[in-house]
């Protein structure tokens, strides 16, 4: 991922994405050595820089950590579509939930009337059973 390009197809940094060293160097315009300084220094310029376990053990900063100390615009960071993203799935978690609760209780109506109904069929034929004679009926 090559963060110096701009357009449509420049990268899409939200402030959750994990940067490699690299790839701020890419960013900053510094020096690798410059990064791994700020990454170690206490306190650290990028608190939230976590180190790999495997491997050689790289560094990985999330995008926000950046912002925070001025080494990215935060115009460069698109945060409003992914804001924007999980208000509508709120909203519509919103309506769901509305929608669920009238088919909760349309459906406790509908149980209801069943359950009557299944009553009134029971003693319909409780009178059909006294009213018929016991050798039945044609």
């Amino acid at each position: 991922m090559t963060l110096t390009q701009e357009g449509p197809d420049a990268p899409q940094l939200t402030t959750h994405t994990l940067l490699t060293v690299r790839q701020i160097c890419d960013i900053t315009g510094r020096d690798r050595k410059t990064i791994n300084t700020w990454i170690n220094a206490t306190p650290s310029r990028y608190p939230n820089a976590v180190q790999e376990t495997g491997g050689r053990k790289g560094w990985t900063v999330p995008v926000q950590d950046l912002v925070d100390a001025g080494d990215l615009d935060p115009a460069q960071v698109v945060e409003v579509a992914a804001t924007l993203e999980a208000l509508r799935e709120t909203r519509q978690v919103a309506e769901l939930r509305d929608r669920v609760v009238v088919l909760e209780a349309e459906l406790a109506t509908t149980a209801a009337l069943a359950s009557e109904r299944e009553k009134n069929v029971e003693f319909l034929q409780q009178l059909l059973t006294r009213a018929l004679p016991a050798g039945g009926a044609r």
